[in-house]
């Protein structure tokens, strides 16, 4: 008889609650009789000390084990699904943020056929409709890191050898500190949310030129075309930037907590009502109906 058997029967003989949450909060399960505990995406077999299932990325990280689980380290990693890796520190630290990534950001994207286009367009095709919903499930898409770039005023990067999306310390710090800020008003809140939209357009427009292998340029007719291969020499074009431009056109040339928000707020203002916000002067200054376009502020509830 199993020990957790044992257990839970002498417990339940002198009137003891039987607790079924055991090693890492995991659940016991009694079904069949088995005594298996319930990590989400596989079972564990606490008598053995094995898996039930092969993982749905043994291949991916078949250098570890085709039964493996956060790559043995439970405490630094979380794997809901099986299908990813997650820095456990991110959802501790960062709850607005990672909350943000999980929850909103894909609806947003899909349910926006601007941004789409924009997407599919900078990234020469490679981020079609279909490759944009699978990148933005939770736990399908490339690695989302927040990283220190120390003073080089970087707002992201995306790593093609490790498939990573890098976003600055600095403005995901501000940004889950103020949308966790009950005393925020909307409109900064919106604000930081827009300069971190318009960081993660750009890094996602450079994984999606990438799958293709080919580096986005701009020929001679001003059209976004393939060029040579992907980290090659030509650096004149930016098609990340570019793409958050042409959704955020107040989009920072660095980052700094000033600029996070006071770009936010003017991208805020031209989107919400087509008017030409002067940030320096505190007023509007201007406007323009054709830019008009509040489809484009990302839900912040």
């Amino acid at each position: 008889m199993p020990i957790q058997e044992l257990s839970a029967n002498f417990e339940a003989a002198v009137g003891v609650e039987v607790n079924n949450y055991q090693y890492n909060g995991k659940e016991l399960n009694e079904d069949f009789g088995l005594h298996w505990m319930d990590y989400g995406a596989r079972w564990y077999n606490p008598q053995i000390n094995r898996w039930g299932q092969i993982d749905p990325l043994a291949e991916k990280y078949y250098a570890w084990s085709g039964y493996n689980y956060v790559l043995g380290n439970p405490v630094k990693f979380i794997d809901p699904d099986g299908r990813f890796i997650i820095p456990a520190s991110v959802e501790r630290d960062y709850p607005a943020f990672y909350k943000y990534l999980n929850t909103t950001l894909g609806a947003f994207f899909m349910g926006n056929q601007t941004i789409k286009d924009v997407l599919y367009k900078y990234s020469v095709g490679g981020l079609t409709e279909s490759v944009i919903k699978e990148a933005t499930t939770p736990n399908r898409g490339p690695n989302i890191a927040v990283y220190d770039f120390g003073d080089s005023g970087k707002y992201g990067e995306y790593d093609m050898k490790t498939n990573t999306i890098r976003i600055n310390r600095n403005i995901v710090d501000q940004f889950n500190s103020i949308l966790l800020n009950s005393e925020k008003s909307d409109l900064i809140k919106s604000s930081i949310a827009i300069t971190l939209t318009a960081t993660i357009v750009n890094e996602f427009t450079h994984y999606g030129d990438a799958l293709d292998g080919l580096d986005a340029i701009l020929n001679d007719r001003g059209e976004v075309v393939n060029g040579p291969i992907e980290g090659g020499m030509i650096k004149e074009y930016d098609e990340g930037n570019e793409a958050a431009k042409a959704l955020y056109p107040y989009y920072p040339i660095e980052a700094s907590k000033e600029l996070n928000i006071t770009s936010g707020t003017q991208n805020y203002y031209l989107l919400k009502d087509g008017k030409y916000y002067n940030s320096t002067k505190g007023k509007i200054v201007g406007s323009d109906e054709l830019k008009k376009n509040p489809s484009l502020i990302p839900p912040i509830k």
